[in-house]
């Protein structure tokens, strides 16, 4: 039996975490945000997909590590991977005409702007619904999370945005 690549690369990133090897602050703080997005925003979606490039307007901007998109699979719940494009679409300029294919749910998290002890990380979702006249809902919101001890923990989200 072949292993897919997939798999690998989620062994591969839990072995390194095993290891220290995923121990930045940036890879902290997009774990927690992950997990705050599998168990707070897209709870009982039945298929994710993670969007592993940050936004184009991202201000960090900086691409992952294979071993970071494993991660945040993982602490999503994803079970998809790939550009947002890959899953949305729309076939006319009227938004009854745009849906997800392949997933439930397509996340994207910016990479996280760190201050100190305090960082922001942007999350966007686009998922179905069940709406003929909006079958695709899109919504934004920033979580803010600080540094206690040696864990990055949400305290609160800002921002958000749903159309």
């Amino acid at each position: 039996m072949k292993t897919s690549p997939f798999v690998l690369l989620l062994l591969a990133a839990m072995q390194g975490t095993a290891n220290g090897q995923n121990s930045s602050p940036v890879s902290s703080i997009e774990g927690t945000a992950a997990t705050y997005v599998a168990t707070n925003l897209v709870k009982g979606v039945a298929t994710i997909a993670f969007d592993p490039a940050p936004p184009p307007t991202d201000a960090v901007g900086l691409a992952r590590s294979q071993t970071e998109i494993a991660a945040i699979v993982a602490a999503l719940g994803a079970t998809k991977v790939g550009p947002k494009g890959s899953f949305y679409g729309c076939s006319t300029s009227s938004p009854r005409s745009c849906r997800i294919t392949g997933a439930d749910a397509v996340v994207t998290l910016s990479r996280p702007a760190v201050s100190g002890e305090t960082a922001a990380i942007r999350v966007k979702i686009v998922r179905n619904t069940q709406s003929a006249r909006q079958p695709v809902v899109h919504s934004s919101t920033t979580l803010l999370l600080e540094k206690r001890g040696s864990a990055w923990i949400v305290t609160s989200r800002t921002g958000e945005s749903v159309t």
